[in-house]
């Protein structure tokens, strides 16, 4: 194996630690068939430099690239001698480095903006679901006003303890409210008569929430592989041109310990856009799904309270299909089991597929058939293009819900149980119209000429079975034919010795010789019948063949007299 360093002069300036001496640098060099030049000359064909060194003299090594010599970094002739080939000097060069480093903070800076556009995007798409995102920084004057600045010392307080206190605030402030509208009857009252009492709402509003905005900021949920879970089903209706859409969303909190809450948005064909009926748009107010309300809220009367609200969605119509619904399944703050088990049968109750099996080859074969049985038209998950990620895969389970990295899931030996969340649109029947059921007619018109092939084919198998040997083949392909017989079928194949033979020929010499007393001969090759006056046992032999007697005899299909057999 040729050395990889054969016709090569190498010199090293610069420092590359202590693993890495000049005199193990000679040594290395030399072993591999190189030379080592113990200053920079002309004969020098590679220089190893440090990054120090090129920074403080990039010139020199301009010149000297100029000049013809390699100036390369240490790893190259590292690597060089792990690998024992001389490798290309171009990725070792100190611009190419610099080159591709200046590409990876380019690539780090992007990467964090991206981040941020998909964060802040999240909690945009937050603010709008449930009425809880990325809150906007208030002026300093503002904050002076209400409560004091959060810092990085102070004690996290859950959302249940936030919610507490601010019921407590409630209740103090309703009894004082009266007192406090009439009491603000003031000179300055007169001048601006209805921005006072708004002013004094607005105030007291702002004394409480600056604490919670911190524990109810929400943005959209993403797994450690990259997956937002934000999850579009879609059903078309081929026939009318028309599709229904499902959008799946997972929240989580901003602050840690992470909370969830799990929302949905139903959109029925033909409409853009959600009426402002609150029978239809919710079966949860926005005011009950997160413990949050705007900062000029004013507080909430008791008909309003968030008892009444959740109690008064319970008693709410059922949604229907034909209408716009969104509603948070999950309310925050909540666990993430809780969170994601109810995304995870949401999903299922739409698509008929677990979410273990979402991105599976055999995950349309497995919808088509669940279709099938149940006589539902499902919704259609649509995965992710090949190189975006696709998320956690987990294993599945004999119940059908999963079991991941952990050996036990906190779900485990949850039943899933269809329809339980009474998702409005989910029953729709089968039909040639839907994209599924499509396919479940087609496959079962495909069945069925198979079977009828089948059939056809299994009924000429017995037929064929129970036709005899002999002549009822010929009969059959002589009926195929249409009965059209040429005259003098049954003749012999081949002429004789004496020229063409007849049937009529033939079997008048069968009458002769057998009026005669003669005896009959048949001819081997030939097909002549021989008479001979005399009886006996003779054998007569001719150039074409050797005659011998024959006794009872009829004329064969092949056109040659033969025995009885």
């Amino acid at each position: 194996m040729p050395s990889p360093f054969t016709s090569l002069t190498i010199t090293a300036i610069g420092d590359f630690g202590s693993s890495a001496p000049p005199s193990k640098l000679r040594q290395w060099v030399e072993k591999n068939g190189g030379i080592w030049a113990p200053k920079l000359s002309r004969e020098v064909t590679h220089l190893i430099l440090g990054e120090k060194e090129y920074k403080g003299n990039i010139e020199g090594a301009k010149k000297a690239q100029e000049a013809g010599i390699w100036v390369v970094s240490y790893d190259w002739l590292e690597d060089s001698l792990q690998k024992r080939r001389r490798l290309a000097e171009k990725w070792y060069t100190w611009e190419y480095l610099r080159e591709k480093k200046k590409k990876g903070r380019e690539m780090k800076r992007l990467g964090r903006l991206a981040d941020a556009k998909n964060f802040n995007k999240g909690c945009e798409i937050a603010r709008e679901e449930t009425g809880s995102g990325m809150s906007k920084r208030k002026p300093s004057s503002a904050r002076k006003v209400s409560s004091p600045a959060i810092t990085l010392g102070t004690s996290f307080k859950s959302s249940l303890a936030e919610l507490k206190e601010r019921r407590e605030k409630r209740a103090q402030s309703a009894t004082a409210s009266t007192t406090q509208c009439n009491d603000t009857a003031s000179p300055k009252s007169t001048k601006t008569g209805t921005k006072t009492i708004p002013a004094d709402i607005s105030t007291e509003s702002q004394q409480g929430p600056k604490t919670e905005k911190l524990t109810d900021n929400y943005h959209i949920y993403r797994d450690h592989c990259g997956l937002d879970y934000n999850v579009l089903l879609i059903r078309t209706n081929l026939s009318a041109n028309k599709t229904t859409t499902y959008n799946i969303r997972l929240f989580e909190s901003n602050t840690v310990p992470h909370m969830y809450c799990t929302f949905i948005r139903y959109t029925p064909p033909a409409i853009t856009e959600d009426p402002p009926n609150p029978n239809t748009t919710s079966n949860v107010p926005n005011d009950t799904a997160t413990p949050s309300s705007s900062d000029t809220t004013p507080n909430l009367p008791p008909c309003q309270h968030p008892s009444f609200l959740r109690l008064k969605a319970l008693i709410s119509p059922h949604p229907k299909p034909d209408h716009p619904f969104r509603t948070l399944l999950t309310l925050p703050p909540s666990p993430f089991e809780t969170a994601f088990a109810t995304f995870r049968a949401a999903f299922r109750d739409l698509t008929l597929l677990p979410w273990e099996l979402r991105i599976s080859p055999s995950a349309r074969y497995h919808q088509i058939a669940l279709a099938k049985t149940l006589n539902v038209e499902p919704f259609v998950y649509r995965r992710p293009v090949v190189g975006m990620p696709v998320g956690v895969l987990y294993e599945m389970e004999n119940n059908g819900w999963g079991k991941g990295e952990r050996e036990e899931w906190p779900w485990t030996g949850t039943g899933y149980v269809r329809g339980r969340l009474g998702l409005p649109g989910m029953e729709e029947g089968l039909s040639r119209s839907g994209g599924i059921g499509l396919a479940v007619f087609k496959e079962e018109e495909e069945m069925e000429v198979a079977r009828v092939k089948r059939e056809a084919e299994e009924t000429a198998r017995v037929k064929e079975e129970k036709l005899e040997d002999g002549e009822e083949k010929p009969r059959k392909l002589v009926l195929k034919l249409g009965n059209k017989r040429e005259e003098g079928h049954r003749g012999p194949l081949f002429n004789g010795v004496s020229g063409t033979v007849t049937l009529g020929e033939g079997r008048e010499k069968e009458k002769k010789s057998a009026s005669g007393g003669g005896l009959s001969l048949r001819m081997a090759g030939g097909g002549v019948t021989v008479k001979k006056e005399e009886a006996g046992d003779m054998r007569v032999k001719l150039r074409v063949g050797r005659l011998r007697p024959s006794g009872p005899k009829r004329w064969s299909k092949s056109g040659f007299y033969d025995h009885e057999r």
